[in-house]
């Protein structure tokens, strides 16, 4: 089942929902495809970036949503994650209010440009704890890049972008490729450095066009992820859109 919500500006935080749409997997990427068309009609006069945002749950964050094709108009493939500032919302935690408090802290850091990232390597028996105690003990953190790949199968047991979900973390990256390793590290790295916090989704968007301008599927371009996920745009999934909490917090 496909839901899909369009908003017009930055504020008020009022996005529109549209029809549902159930099929299979092609059927929906065909179909966000066509909502795109009928979008782009809306955002002509605009000059600028589009961002789109897809919310997945656990099951699915895998997904290379951003390799979906929009058209192939003249023969030219066109990709979702190439024209699009394409990120991944997390389902489960914009249902979860227990999880609120301190994923609101995090984003603060990412509004105020003083997060800082943490690196959580797979290589040893240890990392899940290692993640867990840093971030327990930082607020500060609102970036996690992963070196490995995620399991679509939540069941296995707890890993990290499960804990790094819980634990508030708005930001987080990673290779969809099981061998992606440390060329993924060192480059998810750089983007977050090269332009700042505020700049990721852009960085990531020219990362993947430079993959696919290559046509190289060795390109860590080619199998990034991206989580990014604002906790004062909410949408009420079970009836309309939910305007953003404003007690507490900015």
């Amino acid at each position: 089942m496909l839901s899909h919500w369009r908003q017009a500006g930055e504020l008020p935080w009022r996005p529109e929902r549209g029809e549902d749409r159930a099929g299979s997997l092609a059927d929906i990427e065909r179909h966000v495809a066509e909502l795109i068309d009928n979008a782009e009609a809306d955002w002509a006069m605009s000059t600028e970036p589009i961002a789109l945002e897809v919310i997945l749950p656990r099951e699915l964050v895998h997904l290379p949503v951003d390799r979906w094709v929009l058209s192939t108009d003249g023969g030219i493939v066109r990709r979702l994650g190439t024209h699009y500032q394409l990120s991944i919302r997390s389902l489960e935690r914009m249902r979860e209010r227990r999880w609120l408090r301190r994923w609101r802290s995090r984003w603060r850091a990412v509004q105020n440009l003083t997060g800082t990232g943490y690196l959580c390597r797979h290589g040893h028996e240890g990392h899940l704890d290692e993640l867990q105690a840093a971030l327990a003990g930082h607020e500060e953190i609102a970036v996690v890049l992963l070196d490995h790949h995620i399991e679509p199968n939540a069941a296995l047991g707890p890993d990290a972008l499960t804990i790094a979900l819980v634990e508030g973390v708005p930001v987080m990256l990673w290779c969809r490729e099981p061998g992606g390793g440390a060329a993924f590290a060192a480059a998810a790295a750089e983007l977050v450095t090269r332009g700042g916090l505020h700049q990721i989704r852009e960085s990531v968007r020219a990362i993947r066009g430079k993959a696919h301008r290559t046509d190289s599927a060795d390109h860590v371009g080619a199998h990034v992820s991206l989580i990014w996920d604002d906790p004062e745009r909410l949408i009420d999934l079970c009836d309309g859109p939910g305007a953003p909490r404003r007690d507490g917090g900015r």
